[in-house]
């Protein structure tokens, strides 16, 4: 039965409006993988940057005490650096303890210290012995202390979980694109008429194909719009509801994944329109109908 002009435009209205909601689905569910994976890696680098060295000292002046925080501070490994005199130490040890361990030894036999910092990207094991090694060799050391097992530890399993994030990000990515490609297919065949209608006219190929690609950059744009609207609906959900998880949240971040949602909808709807109008063009007569 052949359709009516106002049948054919209801229904390649509802196949752009299927594809837009199709497209935008996709598209949140790698904006907010990206995003969610992007916040993990954050997590394992505040883990990797509150690893703590204490460098202890023997007796030294201010002075002393003074510039060897500024040759902590100049090493390229370090993050942070804090001086913590032996009063404040005692007063933390106190707190931890709950008990004056001053009032039954007689005296504070707590040593001046530094407390250090690494970078996430120099926070192992490896870089800690060989920094431990330095520092420990300088006079006014007394011993450098830092949690090695617990390092290595930490390291393994946070290789094993970003290996498991890279396999499950390269997996949704595939499955998206497959999915995106056989949407925009399924528009493009609901205009195989009009495909055919200007080819016997000689239509050349880029005039057939212009009008597509304009509207499959609208629908990606509507598509990468709504895709961060409800993005930013779940943050803002999550924050809210699980405040345990609002370290997760990141303005910067969010808005880098939902720009980065909107180009990639107007990208990839313009790639796979433009190869599946292309293959139609190449089809001869029924070829079109089981494309």
């Amino acid at each position: 039965m052949k359709l009516t002009d106002k049948q054919l435009r209801r229904r390649v209205r509802r196949s752009y409006a299927v594809s837009t909601i199709s497209i935008s689905m996709v598209l949140f569910l790698l904006g907010a993988a990206a995003y969610l994976m992007g916040s993990a890696l954050r997590a394992t680098d505040s883990i990797r940057e509150n690893m703590a060295i204490n460098l202890m000292l023997n007796s030294t002046t201010p002075e002393e005490q003074d510039s060897l925080g500024v040759l902590l501070r100049q090493t390229p490994e370090v993050k942070r650096v804090k001086f913590i005199d032996k009063a404040k130490a005692a007063e933390d040890f106190k707190e931890y303890v709950g008990e004056d361990f001053e009032e039954f030894l007689g005296s504070n036999p707590l040593p001046d210290s530094f407390e250090i910092t690494l970078k996430a990207e120099s926070s192992s094991s490896e870089t800690a012995d060989s920094l431990a090694e330095v520092w420990g060799a300088w006079e006014q050391t007394m011993e450098v202390v830092y949690p090695k097992s617990t390092m290595q530890l930490i390291e393994e399993n946070l290789t094993r979980f970003n290996v498991v994030l890279v396999m499950m990000a390269a997996a949704l990515l595939i499955i998206a694109l497959i999915l995106l490609r056989n949407t925009i297919r399924m528009t493009i065949n609901t205009r195989i008429q009009l495909i055919e209608t200007m080819k016997l006219v000689g239509a050349t190929r880029w005039f057939i194909m212009r009008p597509f690609l304009g509207r499959s950059a609208v629908n990606g744009l509507y598509a990468g719009v709504l895709a961060s609207l409800l993005l930013c609906a779940m943050v803002a959900a999550m924050s809210r509801g699980v405040p345990e998880m609002s370290f997760l949240v990141d303005d910067i971040a969010l808005a880098a994944v939902c720009g980065g949602m909107i180009v990639m909808g107007v990208v990839i709807s313009e790639i796979f329109t433009a190869a599946a109008v292309r293959r139609a063009t190449r089809l001869q007569g029924g070829e079109l109908y089981i494309y």
